[in-house]
């Protein structure tokens, strides 16, 4: 299966746009699971790209399966707790909620980058 990534919301076409924004309405209508999971299938691209780049700055021992998945927990994470009303992209939203599930995935593994292990333990004190 060819993963594809969705550009921008500004480099999207109009017919995309139309199409995030009823998925956005019918899910933010009754927030049932069928509406979450469309959104979930439409933003996966954003998954794709981030676990692409995060992967680059990675050992090999990291693997690609493992940064998508807990970059799937965390765009779950981030529809349901998005607010549109606060008048931020989701996109921006979702790419900052989907890093730290990466980051947090890491932590689990026992691996962790030795900048963010110096940054956290700075933050600590």
């Amino acid at each position: 299966m060819q993963e594809h990534y969705r550009p921008a919301p500004s480099r999207r076409s109009a017919e995309e746009k139309a199409a995030e924004a009823r998925l956005w309405a019918a899910y933010l209508e009754n927030r049932s699971i069928e509406n979450r999971n469309a959104l979930w299938v439409f933003h996966q691209g954003l998954v794709v790209f981030l676990a692409r780049e995060f992967k680059k700055k990675l050992p090999r021992r990291i693997t690609y399966p493992e940064l998508r998945s807990d970059g799937n927990m965390g765009l779950l994470f981030a529809i349901e707790h998005f607010k549109p009303e606060l008048g931020v992209a989701f996109s921006t939203f979702a790419a900052r909620r989907i890093r730290g599930a990466m980051y947090d995935g890491l932590g689990k593994l026992g691996w962790m980058p030795r900048n963010i292990r110096v940054r956290n333990s700075r933050m600590a004190r």
